[in-house]
């Protein structure tokens, strides 16, 4: 008789099976993680594309701003104006020219600050349904793996054996 028994069947497939469980937790965790590296991924490149648009959005304001400004001052040209009449509109015009340049600059800082806002938070939402999604996995693992371990057999032999030093 060898120190070491065989293992049964049973326990050879119970073995099987947490390492099946194991293994597929793993790769459950691993595709969480992919997902969420591609959802943060998404979150950037929209992120980007809204910022390239607000700076298209400001340049085509400030270029209707300057065709807006001269647009007057040929108007103010052609006018019966003289004088300080005349150079008045001229300041007119130059300042509603400065006016709307400012209030598209102020516009794409807001819209830019609106973009970062927007992108924080869905990345943070990609990090807490990624830890969610993760937790679930650990909490299923060790579901299956309590499910799977059986008790071993103890030996109560010792417990009849003498325990005084004289045996």
């Amino acid at each position: 008789m060898g120190l070491f028994k065989k293992k049964s069947a049973a326990e050879k497939q119970r073995k099987a099976e947490i390492k099946d469980a194991k293994k597929d937790a793993r790769e459950d965790k691993k595709d969480a993680r992919k997902d969420a590296r591609g959802d943060k991924k998404d979150a950037r490149k929209g992120a980007r594309a809204d910022k390239k648009e607000v700076r298209q959005d400001t340049k085509t304001e400030k270029k209707d701003a300057r065709q807006d400004k001269r647009d007057a001052m040929k108007d103010i040209r052609q006018s019966d104006l003289k004088g300080k009449d005349k150079r008045g509109a001229k300041k007119d015009v130059r300042q509603e020219k400065k006016d709307t340049i400012k209030v598209a600059k102020q516009d794409k800082k807001d819209d830019k600050k609106d973009i970062r806002t927007e992108k924080r938070e869905t990345i943070k939402e990609v990090k807490t349904e990624k830890k969610e999604t993760i937790a679930d996995i650990r909490a299923r693992k060790r579901k299956l793996l309590s499910a799977l371990r059986v008790p071993k057999a103890v030996s109560y032999t010792h417990l009849t054996l003498p325990t005084t030093p004289y045996v």
